[in-house]
């Protein structure tokens, strides 16, 4: 099972940022939190959402904001992403890669396998 999400952000950022961002709105999903301060040592945000689905790209999803301020970045980074509904309602995450899909302009998360099949 693979995990889809759409992620843009107006500078470029680490995977260990992009991974946080994904982690902590899985986890607001999960919480059903709208607002979530996520920290380290190498970034400080906030991460927001409405918790309302959305259809986009032909399947339904959450969008999800984030200010983040990290070294990499050289400041702020103001980030979008979308991450389909299915994927956010059960299972656990795992480590996987992100993929470039310029055509999109953005970046696509493809790691996702739910309890049951790994169980």
């Amino acid at each position: 099972m693979q995990m889809f999400c759409l992620m843009q952000g107006d500078k470029p950022m680490t995977e260990t940022v992009r991974d946080a961002l994904l982690v902590n709105a899985y986890d607001m999903y999960q919480d059903k939190k709208r607002t979530r301060r996520i920290r380290s040592k190498t970034y400080d945000g906030v991460l927001e959402t409405n918790l309302k689905p959305v259809f986009f790209v032909g399947m339904t999803g959450l969008v999800f904001d984030a200010l983040v301020k990290t070294e990499s970045a050289g400041g702020e980074t103001t980030v979008r992403f979308f991450v389909r509904t299915s994927d956010l309602e059960d299972g656990f995450l795992e480590r996987g890669k992100w993929v470039d899909h310029e055509e999109l302009g953005a970046m696509v998360r493809r790691s996702l396998r739910r309890h049951a099949e790994m169980n």
